[in-house]
């Protein structure tokens, strides 16, 4: 006798959660492989514009924005190097590339002092009636000046210098920061308040200096005048007539050094100017956030024993025990919209952390998010945007 076995009433085949399975796993790489098309701009339609430089500076890659009056119209294609100039190839959207008029100027310019850099279009302020073209060719373009700049220029004067000095010079400072986080910010604070009143002495300075040089000459040729003065003066004469030969040339070495000095400055002078104007707004962004820097090394020594807990410290691998959560029901309009501008200022948010609390405490920024001001039922968090798009509205509730 063949027993014929059937299936409750409502009971869902395994088949049907194997195909389900399969449609959700396709469905999640599309997403991944469509996010991934659309952050590199695969179904994005663009013109190339050939940018020809003398050199296009540090930092400059393919990917980097070109933006016009601040806005984003396209990105960097290609960085070649050909015939001693730098060429850039720009990518740039058609509608875009016909608001661009064809004697627009061209900037290189960094996101930070250190950041990687960007193509600023500028327009001209007499655009011409005529617009940039498919294939169109810019020549010419200035580039920020960079932190390595000033530094090249200091090499010649280091040349000068013995190396030994300079490295107990740096060893004396290193020492001498080392644990003064705070005085640093307020040295830095009140170096940027000297640099400013110290600007408008600029072009005095840059006036005086090239008479340095024409000084020294006069004290060169009056060399003879100060040995015979010297003469007339007992022990201290006697020294000098023995050791004039030497005074002599140390004091012609001063024109090869007001020489260089006048050279480095004249070089140095804009570099210096415009690194240090670009170094105001980190230099007060570090002076406002100094009192954070103890407590954040504070809280990043006390977090290394755990970390080595969690690898590798006592077992080779990864040692945490981890679980997947339900996630908070989605924004709402209008209670989450996002506040920008926040004024949230140094604060160590209770750093280092005590331990001995096993579930410390959630931080909410004023920021609209609202998260976790509250705990959600079993209903809200089943009545999910994903869960109803995977199974349908009535799988959850209709049953």
């Amino acid at each position: 006798m063949t027993r014929t076995r059937t299936r409750p009433a409502g009971q869902v085949s395994p088949s049907v959660y194997l195909v389900l399975g399969a449609v959700l796993i396709v469905a999640v790489v599309a997403l991944a492989w469509l996010s991934t098309a659309f952050y590199r701009g695969l179904f994005t339609t663009t013109e190339a514009i050939t940018l020809e430089l003398d050199r296009s500076g540090l930092l400059m890659d393919p990917g980097s924005d070109v933006k016009l009056r601040g806005v984003v119209i396209g990105s960097v294609d290609t960085v070649e190097y050909r015939d001693g100039s730098a060429v850039l190839t720009l990518a740039i959207t058609p509608d875009e590339l016909r608001k661009v008029p064809s004697n627009v100027a061209v900037h290189l310019e960094p996101t930070t002092v250190f950041g990687r850099k960007f193509v600023t279009l500028e327009m001209p302020a007499d655009p011409s009636p005529s617009s940039l073209r498919p294939g169109s060719t810019i020549d010419g373009g200035s580039v920020t000046v960079e932190v390595n700049d000033v530094f090249a220029k200091l090499v010649s004067l280091l040349d000068v210098v013995d190396p030994q000095k300079v490295n107990a010079t740096l060893s004396a400072v290193a020492t001498a920061l080392a644990g003064r986080g705070e005085q640093a910010g307020t040295l830095l604070t009140d170096l940027d308040r000297y640099l400013a009143q110290f600007n408008g002495s600029i072009p005095t300075l840059q006036r005086d200096i090239p008479k340095t040089a024409d000084n020294l000459d006069t004290f060169a040729d009056a060399t003879p005048e100060f040995l015979s003065l010297a003469a007339n003066v007992s022990t201290t004469s006697d020294t000098v007539v023995d050791k004039q030969a030497q005074l002599t040339a140390f004091l012609v070495s001063f024109t090869a050094l007001g020489n260089t000095g006048e050279d480095f400055f004249r070089n140095v002078k804009e570099p210096m100017i415009s690194a240090l104007s670009a170094l105001r707004p980190t230099t007060a962004l570090l002076a406002r956030y100094s009192p954070q820097t103890v407590c954040f090394f504070q809280g990043m020594s006390q977090n290394v024993p755990r970390l080595e807990q969690v690898i590798g410290g006592t077992k080779p691998g990864l040692n945490v025990q981890s679980t997947i959560i339900v996630g908070q029901p989605e924004y709402t309009y209008p209670n989450n919209l996002p506040l920008v501008g926040l004024d949230d200022g140094p604060n160590c948010r209770s750093t280092p952390v005590d331990y001995s609390d096993p579930l410390p405490p959630h931080v909410q920024f004023h920021d609209g998010s609202e998260a976790y001001t509250r705990e959600f039922t079993a209903g809200e968090l089943a009545d999910s945007p994903l869960l109803k798009l995977l199974y349908g509205p009535t799988f959850i509730f209709g049953r």
